[in-house]
């Protein structure tokens, strides 16, 4: 190292195209490892140590990427996600406003019809209305209401 210095080529300077190197670390491999690790410097002719400097660099990164950024990355999907669906739910609790105008003003129009005609009495459009707020229920919360609603008994 010391006739590198003193040719001028420091692995240290910014000016020779390396970066600066820190913490020198010994490191043994194995017999495998090494083999490979010579092929590829010999392939990409760059030395043994450039070459597991680079590979090291790259497993660091991925990994960071892997472990770290994942959380960030899951948090800018989500946001994603509800950026794209917002439209869509916005416009299905419109629809169900309106679905659920639409029922009770049927509600209120059939018990003001049954009240009107006169064939009923207080009572038994109270009565009726109960049944009939039972079997809507009934059919709102069974995963197959219709054959629950008509196979009930009054």
């Amino acid at each position: 190292m010391s006739e590198s210095k003193s040719k001028g080529k420091s692995r240290t300077s910014s000016n020779d195209g390396y970066e600066k190197l820190l913490n020198p670390v010994p490191l043994r491999l194995d017999e495998d490892t090494d083999i490979m690790i010579t092929a590829l410097a010999q392939k990409r002719k760059e030395t043994k140590q450039d070459v597991m400097r680079r590979i090291l660099k790259e497993g660091a990164q991925a990994e960071f990427l892997e472990k770290f950024a994942a959380d960030e990355l899951l948090s800018l999907i989500r946001k994603a996600m509800l950026e794209t669906s917002k439209p869509t739910e916005e416009r299905i609790v419109k629809l169900l406003a309106k679905a659920g105008i639409a029922a009770s003003t049927s509600l209120y129009l059939n018990l003001e019809a049954l009240g009107t005609i006169g064939k009923m009495t207080v009572t038994e459009t109270t009565a009726l209305h109960q049944r009939a707020r039972q079997k809507g229920m009934a059919f709102v919360k069974t995963p197959n209401p219709v054959d629950n609603v008509h196979n009930e008994d009054n």
